[in-house]
């Protein structure tokens, strides 16, 4: 008898919890709907720093530069002084005859009028030797052998006086004489022109000078 009343109670004990469990289960489960979501990933906002606009300084106006009033000079022509000219106390010759007319003057033939010397030159010529320092060559190309005399095997020489002016350039070539003649002169006088040399001065003023020297055509 008691076994059976134990059994008993305990099947109405285990239906009574049962029966109980899902009140118990409604109880113990939150309701998603009425309270806060509770998120997996935890997500950190901040405001972004916005940096305030830099206002524009409105640009300086360059100033203008002051026009200077320039006040117009008047030319003021100091007065001419008077100058008083001397007068000239002399005496007529009585014993000139009088003129019915007036004074009359004597004839100009015997009258004459030479002109006043021109001046000297004073940029004269200077010998090379009177010069203060010897002439340096800045440019002297040397003259073309000539195709007839290259072609026949000439040689020869020429002898030339050439005047430089104070620049120390050629102006002037004087052919002196030339071995043989009339073949090499020509090259001479077309080249000669175009050198150059330093200044010529004496005292340190600058002069003309001339220079003589003898060019010569060989094989090399």
């Amino acid at each position: 008898m008691l076994w059976a009343a134990a059994v008993a109670v305990g099947l109405a004990f285990n239906l009574l919890l049962f029966g109980m469990m899902p009140l118990l289960m409604s109880k113990a489960t939150p309701d998603r709907t009425k309270g806060p979501d509770i998120a997996a990933v935890s997500v950190i906002r901040q405001k972004k720093i916005e940096q305030p606009a830099r206002k524009r300084e409105p640009q300086k106006k360059q100033q203008e530069p002051q026009k200077t009033k320039t006040k117009a000079l008047k030319t003021i022509t100091p007065p001419k002084p008077a100058v008083n000219k001397p007068r000239l106390a002399f005496d007529v010759n009585p014993r000139l005859p009088a003129a019915p007319g007036g004074l009359t003057l004597p004839p100009l033939e015997n009258f004459s009028m030479t002109a006043p010397p021109e001046p000297p030159d004073l940029q004269m010529d200077f010998l090379e030797s009177e010069l203060d320092s010897p002439l340096t060559p800045v440019y002297t190309p040397r003259p073309m052998f000539p195709f007839r005399a290259r072609k026949m095997g000439i040689e020869g020489s020429v002898t030339v006086l050439f005047d430089i002016n104070e620049k120390g350039e050629v102006t002037k070539v004087t052919i002196l004489g030339a071995e043989p003649e009339g073949i090499f002169e020509q090259e001479v006088l077309r080249t000669l022109p175009s050198w150059k040399f330093s200044h010529p001065t004496v005292d340190g003023r600058p002069v003309r000078t001339q220079r003589k020297r003898t060019i010569e055509f060989v094989f090399e």
